[in-house]
């Protein structure tokens, strides 16, 4: 019989880093599926119902149009059905296996960490649901550190897989440069959804430090793509500190117009006080761009110091200030970090790392099953 594995997820269509991962993790996982005749049911809280998308699954998902309710029934019906292993992929969706464990036992869990979502003690009910999850990826050290810390989740569960660079993005990268299309020029770029905690992110910060970096780097722009409701005080801030005229706000853009972004700003900077990887900073390493980061989270295993860009304690100005005005006025410097970040993304990010260590995973998890299962050491 095929060993039968549900995915639960937050969503696959949406823009937004976790939605990327996740349709990455779902390619893979397909792959694996096939190679391995395995049958997946993925169930997410916010597609529309019977969203599919031939890149990344084999079958629609059942989507739950964001209806919280309808999605706990949808998983819990799944759950009460055999299965051999389940991948929740939000610390939030968690609780929804306890009851199923109770009926299959042997049953593995994987669980998917991310950033900040376990970066502070979680309600007891999701922090007992990660506990009994069977492995627990972290796309970080960092995080790694913060599961045991906070949540409790025992070493041994825990194996950090960094994100990857999303496949299509690769290959979309490769057609765009292929034909030679042009650039859209900036200096300065930052690729963010503009919430109204934006200011972890340090959009603000650079808007704030432009007045005093124009005075050195006379042709400085910046140009910010991304939407949301903290757009507004943004943009009061560019004209607040008379910046207004070098900062450019594109709202969200298609994946055509973001490489053309990518591939024409001189520096990718987004000096984040919690960011729990940064999915953009490997999608600008790629494009071959020096990177500025926070030196905190996840951003300081992602990019490194002085070999693929530089790394500033957020809110420290004259840091800031003086990464930036260092890059953009060293054009040899900035190309060196922009080529050894090219290289790390394609060796350390690349898919097909990331496809092997899935495959690993997921192998140790069944096999575990299905040897527990043979001996009869757990009877239904």
């Amino acid at each position: 019989m095929s060993d039968r594995i549900i995915v639960l997820l937050p969503g696959l269509a949406a823009h937004g880093g976790i939605q990327r991962f996740n349709r990455t993790f779902c390619k893979a996982l397909t792959a694996y599926a096939k190679q391995r005749h395995a049958d997946i049911e993925v169930i997410t809280l916010h597609d529309p119902p019977g969203w599919y998308d031939e890149r990344y699954l084999r079958q629609p998902v059942t989507g739950c149009n964001g209806r919280p309710w309808q999605f706990v029934r949808r998983a819990l019906a799944a759950l009460a059905q055999p299965h051999q292993l389940v991948i929740v992929g939000h610390v939030d969706l968690g609780p929804l296996v306890v009851p199923a464990q109770l009926l299959y036992p042997r049953a593995r869990v994987l669980t998917l960490t991310y950033g900040i979502d376990v970066w502070r003690r979680l309600a007891w009910h999701k922090r007992v649901a990660l506990q009994r999850a069977t492995r627990v990826w972290a796309i970080s050290n960092y995080t790694a550190t913060r599961l045991g810390a906070e949540q409790q989740v025992a070493q041994q569960a825990i194996e950090i897989v960094p994100i990857p660079v999303d496949p299509d993005f690769v290959a979309q990268l490769a057609a765009w440069q292929a034909v030679h299309q042009q650039p859209i020029r900036t200096r300065l770029l930052s690729v963010a959804r503009l919430q109204s905690v934006a200011e972890r992110k340090g959009i603000d910060a650079v808007i704030t430090a432009l007045s005093e970096l124009r005075l050195k780097v006379p042709d400085v722009t910046y140009t910010i793509i991304g939407d949301g409701n903290d757009r507004p005080r943004l943009e009061q801030l560019a004209r607040q500190h008379d910046v207004a005229d070098i900062v450019t706000f594109t709202g969200r853009v298609t994946d055509e117009q973001l490489l053309a972004h990518l591939n024409g700003t001189d520096v990718f900077v987004l000096p984040s006080r919690t960011e729990g990887f940064g999915i953009v900073f490997i999608e600008a390493m790629a494009c071959g761009k020096a990177v500025v980061a926070g030196a905190h989270g996840g951003s300081p295993e992602v990019v490194e110091d002085g070999v693929t860009g530089r790394l500033v304690p957020h809110g420290d100005q004259q840091a800031l200030i003086t990464a930036l005005s260092d890059l953009l006025l060293d054009d040899a410097r900035r190309s060196a970090m922009g080529n050894r970040g090219r290289m790390r993304a394609a060796g350390v990010y690349s898919y097909q790392q990331f496809s092997l260590r899935l495959a690993q995973t997921l192998d140790a998890l069944l096999e575990h099953n299905h040897i527990t299962q043979g001996r009869g050491k757990v009877r239904l």
